[in-house]
């Protein structure tokens, strides 16, 4: 794959720097034992990028459905490439029918801070779960200092040009609370990560 046609993301994964690796593969390696926690029989990756975590997954828990999907071609293609054996589509999740489309666990990584409404969005993966949604952001300011310091979007202050919602612990945990109970936050610097248990009454509300 030429280097101009990989995505931001991507590049952010294939990182030299040691430093910066150290914290992207441990956060990998988080939320990969969160969701063996739950042992799921059908898992949705909504907004799965590149496919990083889908095949990190995939040598770890065998005997689970997999479906990734993401709004950029590029980013499907590439994880199409990496992971031959799981389904991918290039779909906006808001698109998916709840009575058609749901699975035990949810996972969603990095989208909620580029969305308008994002506790629609929530919402919305909440009701795509019968079982568990993961969740995480970027864990401001923290997030935009990285990348400040390491050169990238100077004159936003390292927030990247996509990011319409900043994230606090605070403002995390009120958008979980305006929508649930029943969630956890955890942190895995420099991210923020919820794991919420969806139930009956949650999915009425």
């Amino acid at each position: 794959m030429a280097e101009n046609s990989k995505t931001t993301n991507y590049q952010k994964y294939l990182n030299n720097n040691p430093l910066i690796l150290f914290f992207i593969r441990r956060f990998v390696r988080r939320i990969c034992f969160y969701i063996e926690r739950y042992r799921p029989e059908r898992l949705f990756d909504i907004g799965c990028g590149e496919g990083i975590i889908a095949n990190a997954l995939n040598k770890k828990i065998s005997h689970f459905e997999y479906y990734g999907i993401d709004i950029n071609e590029r980013s499907i293609e590439t994880a199409r490439q990496l992971n031959p054996r799981l389904l991918f589509d290039t779909k906006n999740f808001f698109d998916m029918d709840p009575r058609k489309n749901s699975a035990d666990v949810v996972l969603c990584l990095e989208v909620l801070e580029h969305l308008e409404e994002p506790q629609k969005g929530l919402r919305h993966l909440m009701e795509l779960s019968t079982n568990v949604v993961i969740v995480s952001v970027p864990w401001e300011p923290f997030f935009s200092l990285g990348n400040f310091f390491r050169g990238r979007y100077i004159k936003r202050w390292g927030n990247h040009p996509e990011h319409i919602q900043w994230f606090r612990k605070s403002t995390f945990n009120d958008l979980l609370n305006s929508v649930t109970l029943n969630f956890k936050v955890v942190t895995c610097f420099p991210w923020l990560i919820s794991i919420i248990t969806v139930s009956g009454s949650d999915k009425n509300n």
